[in-house]
């Protein structure tokens, strides 16, 4: 990973994910409110499977 920002909204973080390669296996998600974690955790369930 070269770097990524603090302050990165959702569609920077999942095209971060998905320009991960291979895929990753797990993503960790710790930071953030409730709501957008777990709205972050449902359209990743479904990576790479796109």
């Amino acid at each position: 990973m070269s770097g990524y920002s603090a302050h990165a909204d959702q569609s920077d973080l999942i095209r971060f994910v998905e320009g991960i390669n291979p895929p990753p296996k797990e993503v960790h998600l710790i930071h953030g409110e409730a709501e957008a974690q777990n709205t972050l955790y449902k359209i990743l369930q479904n990576y790479p499977n796109k």
